[in-house]
């Protein structure tokens, strides 16, 4: 593993960032996700909040209650903009960074739809279920905002990575791009997920990410070359 490939990519993808078309792309995510996150509080929020409540044996009302289910729902508001951005905006954003000179490895083949929704489906579902279960361990300091940095980590680099090899990439390559690069893409996901933490920002973190992967991966090429 190379963290100064890391750090490379990272810096490059905040570059990319603020390039106008870019900011309004990050635009429409944040909105589509506010959205989402205010249907989550309405719907879900009073019902949470009994139930950690009843676990507990403490009163979550008011302010705290309020508090706490805001951080709570991060990471699950993420995870549905990461897949808002594999819907809608990643075709954008590989447009995006054609056009500023980026190349796409040689093509292997083309990973089928079907397998794309299974894979989305599970590691999404998986990272959910797992932030849901580290919830009982939200009195412990510390510990739960590091597990979730590191699920969400890995989340980013499972969605973001077949995101961005599935349109010219065989599974048969995704497989083995994930096994000779799976922790440098946790590394850099999780980096990234740290992010998440901040409230409104974690809804730029998607598009941020694309890119930074995007640069991550011809770093990788390039090296080998």
């Amino acid at each position: 593993m190379r963290l100064e490939r890391v750090g490379t990519a990272i810096l490059l993808g905040l570059r990319d960032f603020f390039h106008p078309r870019v900011m309004m792309l990050s635009f429409v995510v944040l909105v589509l996700g506010l959205v989402f996150w205010g249907a989550f509080l309405a719907l879900v929020g009073g019902p949470l909040l009994v139930w950690i409540s009843q676990l507990t044996s403490w009163d979550f009302t008011g302010f705290w209650g309020g508090l706490l289910l805001v951080v709570i729902s991060f990471p699950l508001v993420v995870i549905v903009s990461l897949i808002l951005l594999s819907v809608l905006a990643f075709p954008w954003v590989r447009r995006f960074l054609r056009r500023r000179g980026y190349q796409d490895r040689a093509a292997t083949g083309e990973t089928g739809l079907g397998r794309q929704v299974f894979e989305m489906a599970w590691v999404s579902g998986l990272g959910i279920i797992t932030w849901i279960l580290l919830l009982a361990l939200f009195w412990v300091p510390v510990l739960p905002a590091v597990l979730g940095v590191l699920v969400l980590g890995w989340v980013q680099w499972r969605l973001i990575g077949l995101d961005h090899w599935s349109t010219n990439q065989s599974w048969t390559e995704i497989k083995r791009l994930r096994r000779s690069y799976g922790f440098e893409g946790w590394v850099l996901g999780s980096i990234l997920a740290l992010g998440s933490l901040v409230p409104i920002l974690n809804l730029f973190l998607p598009v941020l990410s694309a890119l930074s992967f995007a640069h991550w991966d011809g770093e990788l090429r390039r090296e080998k070359n």
